[in-house]
């Protein structure tokens, strides 16, 4: 086949593929095939929308069937490109790691209000750091503001680390982001830089009947161990919340991502162990997303 026969335009790729997507049962079939044809083509969405007319060269549209056929069987587009957009930053992903997430953004929000609202230099502990899209994001914040902050990631595992080193590494904030290879829930684990003043996490919450049960491009390709919570969905935040007074200096602010349902009864829990309750903080479809509490 001559390449001049083979030749097809952008717009008819993207509505082959949008069509194609759609069947696999992709919600955003549309901008996902967007997306992946710009990657493949090495430029732009909006420089895409400009060259709808234009055709594609045969080995262009067979990388792009290749991402296509990956997407259709529900691998998210982040994994196929490595890279996901979170708070401003682009952030690297790998197999090890959780698919950074529009909810946790709020976890960093509202961490950096609470850094702001310090005074002297800030100590702050992201337990579970996986990409490290939460530390990375709040030492880029802190040093923008002219904030004194440093920032200690913890993750049990080594590769999940690896990715959170690596992307501190890209934005520069490996000055100010230690990573640490530990569980968070061994009493024995001392962090060097403790008591902290700041801890925050977005822990594995999901209940271990109810993984299978989500989306494809969560159940098939997330890392099983940065969601499962136990049979409640809970168990790594009990765990997390035994440790806190060891880890935490006092008055110092705790705020968790939970999942739907489950604010009030970690409320309940911090409570039991000690810790004062202030709020919870609801993500942007109104769901209780952080639970925010206090070391006294």
């Amino acid at each position: 086949m001559s390449q001049a026969a083979a030749a097809r335009s952008v717009w008819s790729l993207l509505d082959e593929a949008r069509r194609r997507l759609a069947e696999a049962g992709v919600e955003t079939p549309g901008l996902d095939a967007q997306l992946l044809l710009a990657e493949a083509m090495g430029c732009s969405r909006a420089a895409l929308f400009a060259r709808s007319g234009d055709s594609v060269v045969p080995a262009v549209e067979e990388v792009f069937r290749c991402f296509l056929e990956r997407r259709a069987a529900r691998e998210p587009v982040a994994r196929i490109l490595g890279r996901k957009e979170f708070y401003g930053l682009c952030f690297a992903v790998t197999p090890d790691v959780l698919v950074p997430r529009p909810e946790t953004e709020l976890l960093v929000s509202l961490g950096f209000e609470r850094l702001r609202a310090m005074k002297g230099p800030v100590r702050a502990l992201d337990v579970g750091s996986g990409s490290g899209c939460v530390s990375v994001s709040l030492a880029r914040l802190a040093l923008d503001h002219g904030l004194d902050l440093s920032v200690t990631a913890v993750d049990s595992s080594a590769g999940a680390l690896n990715v959170t080193r690596r992307n501190a590494e890209a934005h520069g904030m490996a000055p100010y982001t230690r990573c640490e290879l530990a569980d968070a829930l061994d009493p024995g684990w001392s962090p060097r830089e403790a008591p902290f003043h700041l801890l925050v996490s977005n822990p594995p919450y999901v209940a271990s009947g109810e993984i299978d049960r989500l989306q494809p491009e969560v159940s098939r390709w997330d890392p099983r161990e940065a969601l499962d919570g136990g049979v409640d969905g809970l168990d790594f935040i009990r765990g997390l919340l035994r440790r806190i007074p060891g880890l935490v200096a006092g008055g110092g602010v705790v705020l968790l991502e939970v999942g739907a349902g489950q604010a009030a009864t970690v409320e309940k829990m911090a409570t039991a162990a000690g810790l004062q309750f202030l709020t919870t903080h609801p993500d942007l479809a109104g769901i209780p997303r952080v639970v925010e509490l206090c070391r006294p």
